[in-house]
Protein backbone atom coordinates (compact mmCIF):
# COMPACT_ATOMS: atom_id res chain seq x y z
CA UNK A 1 0.00 0.00 0.00
CA UNK A 2 1.20 3.19 -0.91
CA UNK A 3 0.24 7.17 0.35
CA UNK A 4 1.62 10.08 -1.95
CA UNK A 5 2.66 13.21 0.90
CA UNK A 6 1.53 16.02 -1.91
CA UNK A 7 -1.11 14.27 -4.17
CA UNK A 8 -1.19 17.99 -6.48
CA UNK A 9 2.67 17.36 -7.24
CA UNK A 10 2.61 13.63 -7.53
CA UNK A 11 1.18 12.03 -10.48
CA UNK A 12 -0.02 8.28 -9.79
CA UNK A 13 0.39 7.69 -13.48
CA UNK A 14 4.08 8.75 -13.32
CA UNK A 15 5.01 6.92 -10.37
CA UNK A 16 4.12 3.95 -11.40
CA UNK A 17 6.95 3.60 -13.93
CA UNK A 18 9.27 5.56 -11.45
CA UNK A 19 9.56 3.88 -8.91
CA UNK A 20 9.37 0.24 -10.03
CA UNK A 21 12.31 1.54 -13.44
CA UNK A 22 14.22 2.30 -9.67
CA UNK A 23 13.62 -0.87 -7.49
CA UNK A 24 15.76 -2.91 -10.07
CA UNK A 25 13.17 -6.34 -9.70
CA UNK A 26 13.59 -9.88 -10.05
CA UNK A 27 9.77 -9.62 -11.46
CA UNK A 28 7.33 -6.92 -12.31
CA UNK A 29 5.43 -4.73 -9.82
CA UNK A 30 2.25 -3.24 -11.09
CA UNK A 31 0.51 -0.27 -9.74
CA UNK A 32 -3.16 0.50 -9.35
CA UNK A 33 -4.72 3.71 -8.30
CA UNK A 34 -6.77 2.86 -5.37
CA UNK A 35 -7.85 6.51 -5.42
CA UNK A 36 -7.67 9.71 -2.83
CA UNK A 37 -3.77 9.42 -3.34
CA UNK A 38 -3.56 5.81 -2.29
CA UNK A 39 -2.10 3.25 -4.46
CA UNK A 40 -1.33 -0.22 -4.32
CA UNK A 41 1.70 -2.47 -6.03
CA UNK A 42 1.38 -5.96 -6.68
CA UNK A 43 4.96 -8.13 -6.84
CA UNK A 44 5.26 -11.03 -9.27
CA UNK A 45 8.39 -12.29 -6.29
CA UNK A 46 8.10 -11.83 -2.29
CA UNK A 47 11.64 -11.06 -2.01
CA UNK A 48 11.18 -8.09 -4.73
CA UNK A 49 8.40 -6.71 -1.65
CA UNK A 50 10.49 -7.44 0.93
CA UNK A 51 13.30 -5.96 -1.24
CA UNK A 52 11.43 -2.68 -1.63
CA UNK A 53 9.99 -2.41 1.99
CA UNK A 54 13.53 -2.87 3.50
CA UNK A 55 14.88 0.34 1.03
CA UNK A 56 12.59 2.79 2.36
CA UNK A 57 12.15 5.53 2.17
CA UNK A 58 11.45 6.60 -0.81
CA UNK A 59 10.63 10.34 -2.58
CA UNK A 60 9.10 11.22 -6.11
CA UNK A 61 9.27 14.84 -7.28
CA UNK A 62 10.55 16.04 -4.07
CA UNK A 63 8.22 14.49 -1.68
CA UNK A 64 8.03 11.35 0.14
CA UNK A 65 5.98 8.88 -0.85
CA UNK A 66 4.90 6.76 1.95
CA UNK A 67 4.83 2.85 1.27
CA UNK A 68 3.89 0.00 4.16
CA UNK A 69 3.12 -3.39 3.70
CA UNK A 70 -0.87 -4.06 3.08
CA UNK A 71 -2.90 -5.19 6.46
CA UNK A 72 -6.28 -5.25 6.86
CA UNK A 73 -7.04 -1.95 8.69
CA UNK A 74 -9.72 0.66 7.41
CA UNK A 75 -8.22 3.10 9.00
CA UNK A 76 -8.66 6.56 6.90
CA UNK A 77 -4.85 7.18 7.86
CA UNK A 78 -3.68 4.10 6.85
CA UNK A 79 -0.75 3.64 5.58
CA UNK A 80 0.96 6.89 7.28
CA UNK A 81 4.00 5.30 8.40
CA UNK A 82 7.61 6.01 6.90
CA UNK A 83 10.70 4.35 8.40
CA UNK A 84 13.90 6.19 8.15
CA UNK A 85 17.51 4.85 9.44
CA UNK A 86 19.55 7.33 11.48
CA UNK A 87 23.55 7.19 10.92
CA UNK A 88 24.72 8.84 14.38
CA UNK A 89 28.85 9.51 14.25
CA UNK A 90 31.40 10.29 16.74
CA UNK A 91 29.25 8.84 19.48
CA UNK A 92 31.66 7.42 21.85
CA UNK A 93 31.47 3.15 22.65
CA UNK A 94 30.52 3.17 26.02
CA UNK A 95 27.21 4.98 25.24
CA UNK A 96 26.32 2.60 22.67
CA UNK A 97 23.06 1.29 24.59
CA UNK A 98 19.84 0.93 22.99
CA UNK A 99 17.99 3.53 25.56
CA UNK A 100 21.13 5.83 25.51
CA UNK A 101 20.58 6.28 21.76
CA UNK A 102 16.64 6.67 22.21
CA UNK A 103 16.80 9.07 24.64
CA UNK A 104 19.14 10.50 22.05
CA UNK A 105 16.50 10.45 19.56
CA UNK A 106 13.37 11.30 21.16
Amino acid sequence: MGHLTNPSMQRLWSLFPFLSNRWNLKGKATGLDLGRGCFQFSFDYEEDTQKVLDNRPYHYHQWMVILQKWEPIIFDSFPSMIPFWIDIQGLPKHYWQHDICSKLLA
